[in-house]
């Protein structure tokens, strides 16, 4: 049985500013009592446009929900133009892999005037020294533009700033602005997608999700280098690889993540590493909680699904510590590692298994390590825990429910426990649980105290997103069909695992089919046909009583 297996990512950098997670904006209150100014190279503000900003904003973008705005406009406190050479950007470090010299950067950018004439502002993004970016507002306007093309840089960190730049004089027209928005910003590798492994004759073909031909290539020297420098990435497609013949050998699955400079291996024979846990969440050494350890399981077969034995699997970890970096499977092509932690954070587990000749093999899970059990004081008012410590120094506790979407934004200005993206929070009131989550998106600002903003979605949004098109059982107790959906469909999303199912389902057999639902969906219908209840608590297990 073929394999294709991506061994370098082409992408090094993809945006949708959906977030602004480690980008900074230049900020200098002790110089203007408003910190969203226009500022020169020598860091000195000009309150010509003291209610410019640069922040992500949801009025207009490219792609859902958000884009990148700058909005830049003179007030009343304004009393002479706008001198060329002000700006405001964010920025950020990105590191340019080994070997490289240059890269391909895409980008959608927008622009829209008020009154008045264009303001003589131009939209600039640069990657270390070299401009990639620098549009003045002689293009269509409120229209997506989009500039795909190569940058000279070097390894290492570079820095990536994205904004606005006055090039002449701004004239000052009371209440006059300007927007201007960024959106899916990427840095790949190049503008070709490399298949290897390929025999004489043979082609690499990309087709998109209506199985319409995109781009192909024939192999030379064993690689098909397929060219996709005119191409928005990342783009969705799947690869087939077809013999002299054009007689399709291989079919992959649709990517939604493919860059130009992604490299594959074909190969007919391969193995397969696939991984579960007995706990998502754990808590560090030492905590009164438990449990303090996960123990993750790694299962290794080949292609044909065949348990593979006596072989030596690698194990690393992002975070905590692992009772051992390798490990041998044992007759059913199992191995198993333990996690531990002595701080709060989130460890990406990973395994590796590699053998001349055929492609690697690897797999991670994730297990989220939590500082201590949340103890919510039952006399209190609205309290916020992220990661089993809790938030001091709310400003805004908001959640927000549509259908059967729930969010929960809080704003807040403790400085003392930070928090970052992807970590568990639960929110309660009066000692009750009201809702639990994971951060997804980030923010910070200066107001006039530093204020970090973020919101996530309730666990129960995982099972939403998980797409099912088509399920049948026939004369099965609901019990058995809600293990069976849990295991084929949410299991292997390793984001929430089975909690408690009502004994009283075994009892209950139904005949259920379903086309194009979602894991949600299916188990609230069977677990109504039983009278039961559907939920995911906070730690991350599903329940259905």
């Amino acid at each position: 049985m073929a394999t294709l297996t991506r061994q370098v990512e082409g992408k090094i950098y993809h945006t949708k500013f959906d977030d602004l997670d480690s980008w900074t904006l230049p900020l200098h209150p002790e110089y203007c009592a408003e910190p969203m100014c226009i500022w020169d190279d020598l860091n000195r503000p000009e309150p010509w446009g003291t209610l410019s900003y640069g922040d992500r904003a949801s009025d207009v973008y490219y792609s859902s929900p958000y884009a990148l705005k700058f909005h830049v406009q003179s007030t009343y406190y304004a009393t002479t133009n706008l001198p060329s050479g002000r700006f405001i950007h964010l920025l950020r470090d990105i590191t340019i892999p080994a070997g490289l010299t240059s890269v391909r950067m895409q980008v959608r950018h927008r622009w829209y005037h008020h009154i008045s004439s264009p303001m003589t502002i131009a939209r600039k993004i640069t990657l270390g020294t070299q401009t990639f970016l620098n549009q003045q507002p002689t293009d269509a306007e409120d229209t997506w533009a989009f500039v795909n093309s190569t940058v000279s840089t070097s390894p290492g960190s570079q820095s990536l700033v994205v904004g606005i730049e006055s090039y002449n004089t701004v004239l000052y027209h009371y209440a006059n602005y300007n927007n201007y928005w960024f959106d899916e910003l990427v840095i790949a590798r190049g503008t070709t997608i490399a298949v290897s492994g390929l025999s004489a004759g043979y082609k690499a073909k990309l087709y998109d999700s209506s199985d319409t031909l995109i781009a192909e290539a024939t192999e030379s020297g064993g690689t098909a280098s397929i060219d996709v420098s005119s191409k928005a990435y990342p783009i969705t497609a799947r690869i087939k690889i077809t013999d002299g013949s054009d007689v399709v050998q291989y079919t992959s699955a649709l990517y939604d993540d493919l860059f130009g400079g992604d490299q594959f291996l074909y190969a007919t024979s391969g193995s397969v590493l696939t991984a579960s846990t007995n706990h998502y969440i754990i808590y560090r050494t030492g905590a009164s909680g438990s449990p303090t350890s996960a123990t993750i399981t790694f299962t290794l077969k080949d292609s044909e699904g065949t348990p593979r034995a006596g072989k030596t699997v690698e194990f690393s970890t992002t975070h905590g510590s692992l009772s051992a970096s390798s490990g041998v499977t044992d007759g059913n092509g199992e191995v198993s590692v333990t996690l531990t932690a002595t701080a709060k954070g989130l460890a990406v587990v990973k395994a590796t298994y590699e053998e001349t000749g055929v492609p690697r093999a690897y797999q991670t899970i994730e297990v989220s390590v939590h500082h201590d059990v949340d103890s919510p004081d039952p006399d209190g008012d609205y309290e916020v825990w992220a990661q089993g410590l809790r938030l001091y120094d709310l400003l805004v506790v908001n959640i927000q429910e549509s259908g059967t979407t729930c969010v929960a934004t809080v704003e807040t200005s403790d400085i003392e426990h930070t928090v970052e993206s992807g970590y568990d929070y639960a929110i309660y009131r009066k000692g009750a649980l009201i809702f639990t989550g994971r951060i997804e998106v980030i923010t910070k600002r200066i107001d006039p105290e530093e204020v970090t903003k973020f919101e996530g979605r309730n666990f129960l949004q995982t099972l939403m997103w998980i797409p099912i098109s088509a399920a049948s059982y026939s004369a099965q107790s609901l019990k058995t069909m809600i293990e069976s959906i849990i295991l084929t469909y949410v299991d292997p999303l390793k984001q929430v695992s089975q909690g408690e199912i009502s004994p009283h389902l075994d009892n209950i057999t139904a005949t259920v089919e379903e086309t194009d639902t979602t894991a949600f969906d299916l188990l609230q219908r069977i677990a109504g046909l039983g009278g039961a209840s559907l939920f995911v608590n906070k730690d991350r297990e599903v329940n259905i009583v």
